[in-house]
Formats: C-alpha cells, sequence, structure tokens
C-alpha cells in the first residue's frame, strides 16, 4: 500500500510540472543590470535587500500625459519609496486608470523612486530606444508625476533636467528636482514594477 501512494506521488508530481529540488541547494540568484529588458520593461534601479536575491525596479517602455486627479480630494499617499502603496491610495485618477492599464503589477513611482531613476537615466534610455520604446524625457519643462501626494490640491512632480535655473524646488534625499504641481495639470506618467 505504501509502495503504491509513493508511485502515485510520484506520478502527480512529476505530471503536475513541479521540479524536485534538493534541500542544499541555492535558490536561483539571477544577476540583473542596469537597462535590461525584463519583464515589459527595463531595470533602472537595483538594490540588494539582504536576503540573497537581487531586488529592483522596472521602469515601463511608454509613457501617458494626464492628470492626477480629476476631482480633488486627499488621499493620504504619502510614501516617498513606495510607490505601489500610493497608487493604491489614489482615487478619481487618469494616471492611475493609465498605470493599471498597462497590466498587473504597475504603480506610479513615488518621487524618491523617481529620483533613483534619474541616477541611470542615460542607460535607462539607451536600451528604452534599443528596444522600440519612448526614452525618458530630458527637458526642463516637462516634468513627471509621482504618486506622492502633497495635500488636497498638490502632488509631486520630478523633472530629469536640473539645468534649468528658475526651477523652484523641495528637497527630497537631498535632490533638487522635485516640486509640486496641481493634480488636475496634465504631466507625463512613466509606470514602475518591482522585481
Amino acid at each position: 500500500m505504501k509502495a503504491r501512494l509513493l508511485i502515485f506521488c510520484l506520478i502527480w508530481f512529476a505530471a503536475s510540472g513541479h521540479k524536485y529540488v534538493p534541500r542544499d541547494t541555492e535558490p536561483d540568484k539571477s544577476t540583473h543590470y542596469i537597462g535590461e529588458l525584463l519583464d515589459g520593461g527595463v531595470v533602472c534601479y537595483l538594490n540588494d535587500e539582504g536576503d540573497g536575491f537581487q531586488h529592483g525596479l522596472i521602469v515601463s517602455m511608454v509613457e501617458k500625459t494626464t492628470a492626477w486627479q480629476t476631482e480633488n480630494s486627499l488621499v493620504r499617499a504619502s510614501y516617498f519609496e513606495w510607490g505601489d502603496k500610493n497608487t493604491d491610495l489614489m482615487k478619481d485618477s487618469p494616471a492611475k486608470d493609465y498605470v493599471l492599464s498597462l497590466g498587473s503589477g504597475w504603480y506610479i513611482p513615488a518621487s524618491t523612486e523617481l529620483v533613483w531613476l534619474e541616477d541611470n537615466i542615460v542607460a535607462v534610455n539607451e536600451a528604452l530606444l534599443a528596444a522600440g520604446g519612448t526614452p525618458i524625457t530630458r527637458d526642463y519643462n516637462d516634468e513627471y508625476w509621482s504618486s506622492r501626494e502633497e495635500d488636497l490640491n498638490f502632488a509631486e512632480t520630478v523633472q530629469f533636467d536640473k539645468s534649468n535655473p528658475e526651477y523652484e524646488s523641495i528637497y527630497v534625499n537631498e535632490h533638487e528636482n522635485v516640486d509640486i504641481e496641481l493634480k488636475e495639470e496634465k504631466k507625463r506618467v512613466r509606470a514602475f514594477r518591482r522585481f
């Protein structure tokens, strides 16, 4: 009886597509790089969370210009580094609707996440262009919505060209390219996802 049960379990296990991995083997620790095409976008930031795996952020291949919110309301989207949490809180938001239309896992990045993108923008834009995507705009007239809300009427934006001397900004992690704009204004939106 035990032999039949063992055979049944082995057949079911093999048929289900599972793969036996001995306990003493290491998990897959793939090495990713900035500019890598991954999960429908380009790797734009990498970090090591101390769990033995490489983690990071992926930026979408495309973008859209739209409003942060159509009817101003305070949604308490106040995370500096967790755009996915901010995006979950947003309502009456064409920007949120756009990133959700891209599929599961996409969100509007928080201001600090956009600043991390800026640190690697040259390599990311090269990869976007090579793959037929839309490069991130580096013109001082263009700003990208962050998912971080300032108050009832304003949300944060990030500009990727700090050469404009008239650009007034607030400070986020010592970066001077974060500003606030009225939520109903149309700004660029670029989606992110985590891995």
